[in-house]
């Protein structure tokens, strides 16, 4: 059996006897039945493991560091993924499997097709909401890095955003594959790769002229029609197979 993996987001120093939180010991004691003896492993995200002992003392539990090692699950480069807002139990999911396929930040997208819109009181609820099931799914498959989860934006505030390595945005009507467009890249590591993926409708043609006036390379990722919570997930597969990422 796996040692149980908590995110603790404070400071953690070696032979450090850390008082635990509510939210772990309600996961730790109540659902995984842990006791005392027991080890657990804490993260804070700064690439670092620590190996700790589950001690419990006048009803307090605390977790006592006795190791620490390097954590080396994250990809060499980095891979953003830029998803059309879906319904909430396909965006969970999406969040769930890019956080273990190791990409390194969501950012979702107020496209012109998706069902609802999100103001900023919505945004907050569920970007927070999106944050505690990437911190759920990085205890669950080793990662130790939070990947991070921006406030909802649109097709044009996007644009303006960053610059990337390489852009992309799944097209199904396009005539490029995904591995003639990764191809020079190949082996390359330290890169940013962000990948766009639309709403379950479909872009509109305003959005498709923004992406070609920046020139954002258009991929098509298969032959049949991917749900937008499946695209994502070929995507970036594809791209960790042809970088040699895995």
């Amino acid at each position: 059996m796996s040692i149980p993996r908590f995110f603790y987001q404070n400071t953690i120093n070696n032979d450090s006897n850390i008082l635990l939180p509510k939210n772990i010991i309600l996961h730790s004691i109540q659902a995984l039945r842990m006791k005392n003896g027991d080890p657990c492993i804490l993260f804070n995200g700064n690439g670092i493991d620590y190996y700790c002992i589950i001690k419990i003392i006048n009803n307090k539990i605390y977790a006592t560091v006795k190791n620490f090692y390097q954590n080396k699950s994250e990809l060499p480069g980095k891979i953003i993924l830029v998803q059309a807002i879906t319904v909430k139990n396909k965006m969970d999911l999406i969040v769930e499997k890019a956080t273990e396929l190791g990409v390194n930040k969501i950012i979702p997208l107020n496209s012109n097709r998706i069902i609802k819109k999100f103001n900023s009181e919505k945004s907050t609820k569920y970007v927070n909401h999106w944050k505690n099931i990437a911190i759920s799914a990085s205890e669950q498959c080793g990662r130790n890095q939070i990947m991070n989860i921006e406030y909802p934006i649109s097709f044009h505030e996007f644009i303006k955003k960053e610059n990337y390595d390489l852009l992309i945005i799944c097209e199904p009507c396009s005539n490029n594959k995904m591995k003639d467009i990764l191809y020079k890249y190949k082996n390359t590591n330290n890169i940013n790769i962000a990948i766009i993926i639309g709403p379950e409708g479909g872009w509109t043609e305003s959005e498709k002229l923004i992406a070609k006036t920046h020139n954002i390379l258009d991929v098509n990722i298969g032959p049949r029609i991917l749900r937008t919570e499946t695209a994502g997930i070929v995507a970036i597969t594809s791209i960790l197979t042809i970088l040699n990422w895995f």
